[in-house]
């Protein structure tokens, strides 16, 4: 029941921006123009937000092959397991080129 009341509440302050803006502007421009300025806001949070999630995955991209590689060394150097240690650092390698190289030109 929680779940449902928080969309409600969610769609109703969604529907009070889009009114709030609509009629903050129709008073100066016409109602194409309104939607148009309504949808510029929604394309520049849009954009806002990708970059954040850019900068996000590729910090968390870089914490996690950094740990992976020094932990693969370790293991690797140390001879406790000289398998799974070489994987490591097979697998901290693969995973700073998707993250550095490949995954900014998905985005």
């Amino acid at each position: 029941m929680g779940k449902r009341l928080w969309t409600l509440f969610a769609i109703l302050m969604l529907n009070g921006i889009i009114v709030n803006n609509f009629y903050a502007t129709s008073n100066s421009t016409s109602i194409e123009g309104s939607f148009e300025d309504l949808a510029g806001k929604f394309v520049k949070l849009a954009e806002r937000l990708l970059t954040i999630f850019r900068a996000v995955v590729a910090q968390i991209a870089r914490i996690a092959y950094t740990l992976v590689g020094m932990i693969g060394v370790l293991l690797y150097f140390s001879r406790l397991n000289k398998r799974i240690g070489i994987d490591l650092i097979k697998g901290a390698i693969i995973l700073a080129v998707i993250a550095e190289i490949i995954f900014p030109f998905l985005v």
